[in-house]
This record gives structure tokens, C-alpha cells and sequence, in this order.
């Protein structure tokens, strides 16, 4: 008895759709993958471009997009720069000199903060104005009025037991503040009580900034410093 074969021509058409269909499946995966790589590139060039020699260039500028603007940062200034599981940058840890340097400086260096800011970049934590926060909300637990500061600021203590009874705000002006500083009564890992005072950057993003409490008389050289950083660093996302 002999097996029945299928005839010569219909089996050369299965063969041929078969590979049809598989050259077809090979060139989609193809494709998403290239778009996913020109999608996650493009916005984390310093992943695709970075190297162990990097490390050794402070003088490198890195390029970063991050949401609404882009960065061209001294490598030396780098922190960490924080991912979400997509690779997807979510914030940007900052050391940001007082004074302009040569760009020879090194890691250890921006350990001195009588020197440096510590900044972090990341999305605008809230969409109230300084002077909402000061007139609306912060003034329910205030205790007591504004008292003129030794630095020039105006402080604000909170009543015990508020949310904020363990910080002091200081503010540069009573009605529309342009610099709102908040200040830990207790030190930090740091060894240091540290101030935290922000600036919007962008729609979308803030730079947060921090130093000793000790340093607060100079409140003004540490926003220059920041203004500094902003104008020379960040620019509109093209």
C-alpha cells in the first residue's frame, strides 16, 4: 500500500506562505524593536553614549531630557540619576557649586557644603503658587506672627503639635515670596539641621536645594547659584 503524497505544486505553495509568514513576523519584531530603541535613546542618550572613561572626564557635558526640558550638565555636578523599571528618568541628585570652578573638581570635593548646594530635580510637587501656600495654608498653623530673622528673612514658627511643628519657614517677603525656605529643627544624616528652598524650573519640573541651617544668612548666594545653574544648564525640550 502505498502513503498518499500531496502533489508537488500545493506543497510548494504551503512552503511558501509559511515563509511569507515568518519573514512578515521577523520584520514587525524588527521594527518595534527599532522604535523602542529610538524611543528610549533619544530621551537617555547618556545611556547609550556613557562609558567607564566618563567617569574620569569632569569636564564632560552630559546630555539629559527629562520631561519638558533638556540638561547639559558637567559631569562633575552629577549625582544619581534616579529610573523608573521603563529607564525612564524620575529625578536628578545635583551638586552645585556656590562659585563657578575650573571643572577639575572631583567627588570628594562636593562633600564640602559650605562649598555646594545638594539639588534634585523632579516633577513640580505641587501647583500652588508661594503665596498660597504662605496666606492658605501654612498660616492655620502658624504660631504667632513673622519675627524679623538675623539673616534678613522673615521666620514663621508653627503652633506644637501642628504638621509642621518640626520645621521653621523663613520668607523674603510677606505677601508674594519669592524665596520660601523650610528649615529641620533636628539634624539630619548629614550632621547638619538642614534648609530645603525650591525654584520651578519649567511646566512640569522643580529644583529642590538644600544646606546647613548655617548657611542660611547666605540665602541669597545660594539662589544665585541656582539661578546660575538653571540659565547655563537647562533649556526647553526641542
Amino acid at each position: 500500500m502505498h502513503s498518499r503524497l500531496p502533489p508537488p505544486r500545493q506543497s510548494r505553495i504551503k512552503e511558501r506562505s509559511i515563509t511569507t509568514i515568518y519573514t512578515v513576523f521577523l520584520g514587525v519584531v524588527f521594527i518595534v524593536a527599532v522604535t523602542f530603541m529610538v524611543y528610549y535613546f533619544k530621551g537617555n542618550p547618556d545611556i547609550l553614549f556613557s562609558s567607564k572613561k566618563s567617569v574620569r572626564q569632569p569636564n564632560k557635558i552630559v546630555h539629559l531630557s527629562f520631561e519638558d526640558v533638556d540638561l547639559l550638565v558637567p559631569k562633575y555636578m552629577l549625582g544619581k540619576i534616579q529610573r523608573s523599571p521603563l529607564r525612564r528618568i524620575s529625578s536628578i541628585r545635583l551638586h552645585i557649586p556656590l562659585q563657578p570652578v575650573d571643572g577639575n573638581a572631583n567627588f570628594i570635593e562636593n562633600t564640602d557644603l559650605d562649598k555646594w548646594l545638594l539639588a534634585t530635580i523632579e516633577k513640580s510637587k505641587s501647583r500652588f503658587s508661594q503665596a498660597k501656600w504662605l496666606k492658605e495654608i501654612y498660616r492655620v498653623y502658624f504660631n504667632g506672627p513673622a519675627i524679623i530673622h538675623s539673616s534678613g528673612l522673615y521666620l514663621y514658627k508653627f503652633k506644637p503639635d501642628s504638621p509642621y511643628d518640626d520645621i521653621q519657614l523663613f520668607v523674603d517677603d510677606l505677601n508674594n515670596p519669592v524665596n520660601m525656605i523650610k528649615c529641620n529643627l533636628e539634624a539630619s544624616g548629614l550632621g547638619y539641621r538642614m534648609c530645603e528652598s525650591q525654584s520651578q524650573i519649567s511646566n512640569k519640573l522643580s529644583i529642590f536645594y538644600r544646606f546647613p541651617k548655617q548657611r542660611l544668612g547666605a540665602w541669597r548666594k545660594n539662589r544665585q547659584a541656582i539661578d546660575r545653574f538653571v540659565a547655563s544648564s537647562i533649556k526647553p525640550a526641542r
